[in-house]
């Protein structure tokens, strides 16, 4: 039998060019900070809120506290016990963005150490910098959201899963094992990793085939536990009820039809990674980013590398996911394998046509001029002088990302007019009321937890009498904004509706 490629990484001192792309990474993550020192405010429609409210739960959860969502949420737990250990509530809902940025931090300053490691030279400080400069990885890291967690432990993972320190090597298995509790996405890859060090072994690595199987369930019993103890939960719409064949046929009329939808899954997702509001430069791009990484692992794939093994399934969890909004969500953790990859594809056409001298540096190159014109209206709003009261709003995506700095302005003084709205609720409303919203959520966590809010049905009919359908609440919030949950409902809803 042949063997497999070497296990371990070597203790060769670091060279300059290593060292430069940690400091990369670095500094790719202290110029997140801006988001964290800004005091930003949870956007109303995010996932944010509901990983605060569970990290309160499980905080409480041996006083006797309200454990309600802890027993129906469709989002794995692992988050929200991150934000947790920051001591993370609805009264403190701002350490979120400090743990969420941390994460990302981690997650930086992993990939750099995996990024140095396996690309050598110069070539490794211009992919970190791709990586660490990503006009996707900014947006996305406005909220506290599982990804910056998830991307931490692959990071982890990839840049210590084969050290030859066994501590070191012991903590990445343990990342491995802890991503589908951060995750559902990430069983499919520790079940990669799994089938990666069996596949080592069948090669003929000097691995002990029961010792490696036993590490492989060790692997998988964090996923086992969460999974079944899931399946206890009175859970309504968990993530695996997006996938139904069912849902998928009343949703696109056909499975055919729907794979058809999917086909533009990647390159989306890859788009908006580049840019948030991707045109068709973005998307020419990302199929060139995608061309080139399917040569690149094919040729990590003959190597026998892990991060070969761990792209095939996230990508086709990503190609059939049928929400469109969380493509660049899907695809932002993996992304660095995909560079990496698409690197190697670079150097691969290098060394076979001669013609096409210094491509992986020209790739880098072009991407890097690309994401420069991206970051410009960005550092635009980020700079733009708005009242103190104001700042806050400017971490948000619909404020950075408006089309004109006046669209900015306005977002962001429509934004400050209704957290002050929320703050002033628990003056109005008392314990025994309600106030309906189209952000229910929002409104209960910015109320710290003293307002009790209600979500708008649904089925609203604006035909009928809207105080019949309406009668468990005797307030309303009127907000500037519309909801994809809502569209019948106008801005201000119910204003123009009932009148002031």
């Amino acid at each position: 039998m042949s063997r497999a490629p070497a296990a371990a990484h070597s203790h060769r001192k670091w060279d300059a060019w290593q060292k430069a792309t940690l400091v990369v990474g670095l500094a790719g993550a202290l110029i997140l900070l801006w988001i964290p020192l800004g005091s930003p405010r949870v956007g109303p429609f995010s996932d944010s809120i509901e990983y605060i409210i569970l990290a309160q739960q499980l905080r409480e959860l041996w006083t006797g506290g309200d454990h309600t969502l802890l027993l129906h949420t469709r989002l794995p737990i692992g988050f929200s016990a991150w934000l947790a250990l920051g001591a993370v509530d609805v009264l403190h809902p701002g350490r979120a963005f400090w743990m969420n940025w941390l994460a990302t931090a981690w997650a930086l300053l992993a990939f750099a150490v995996w990024v140095a490691r396996t690309i050598p030279g110069r070539g490794a400080v211009l992919v970190m910098a791709l990586i660490a400069a990503l006009p996707g990885l900014f947006i996305l890291s406005l909220n506290p959201v599982s990804e910056s967690l998830f991307a931490a432990l692959i990071a982890t993972l990839l840049a210590w899963g084969q050290s030859r320190q066994r501590v070191l090597r012991w903590a990445a298995l343990l990342a491995a094992a802890l991503m589908p509790v951060v995750r559902t996405a990430g069983l499919p890859l520790t079940a990669a990793l799994v089938g990666w060090r069996l596949w080592r072994w069948w090669r003929g690595s000097r691995v002990h085939f029961w010792k490696e199987a036993v590490k492989s369930l060790v692997l998988l019993l964090p996923a086992v536990l969460w999974q079944t103890w899931r399946s206890t939960l009175e859970i309504r719409n968990g993530y695996s009820s997006s996938l139904d064949l069912e849902q998928l046929r009343q949703r696109f009329g056909s499975i055919p039809e729907f794979l058809a939808v999917q086909s533009l899954a990647l390159p989306e997702g890859v788009a908006r990674l580049l840019d948030p509001t991707p045109g068709h430069v973005a998307w020419i791009l990302a199929w060139l980013l995608l061309a080139l990484a399917a040569v690149g692992w094919w040729r990590r794939w003959r190597d026998g590398t892990l991060d070969a093994w761990l792209l095939p399934p996230a990508l086709g969890l990503a190609q059939i996911w049928p929400w469109p909004n969380e493509y660049p969500r899907m695809l932002l953790p993996i992304l660095p394998i995909l560079l990496i990859c698409a690197w190697q594809g670079a150097r691969e056409i290098e060394r076979r046509w001669p013609r096409a001298r210094h491509a992986p540096a020209l790739l880098a190159v072009v991407l890097a001029g690309f994401m420069a014109l991206v970051w410009l209206p960005l550092l635009s709003r980020m700079t733009l002088p708005v009242p103190a009261v104001e700042r806050p709003q400017m971490r948000q995506a619909a404020y950075l990302l408006a089309p004109t700095l006046r669209e900015s302005a306005a977002i962001a003084a429509a934004a400050a007019g209704l957290q002050r709205a929320i703050g002033q609720l628990p003056q109005t409303v008392t314990p025994q009321d309600c106030v309906y919203s189209m952000a229910a959520e929002a409104v209960w966590l910015n109320s710290g937890g003293r307002v009790i809010a209600r979500h708008l049905d649904p089925g609203l009919d604006l035909t009928r009498s809207l105080p019949e359908q309406m009668a468990k609440c005797r307030y309303i919030l009127a907000a500037q904004f519309t909801s994809p949950q809502f569209p019948q409902l106008p801005p201000l809803f119910p204003l123009n509706a009932i009148g002031d």
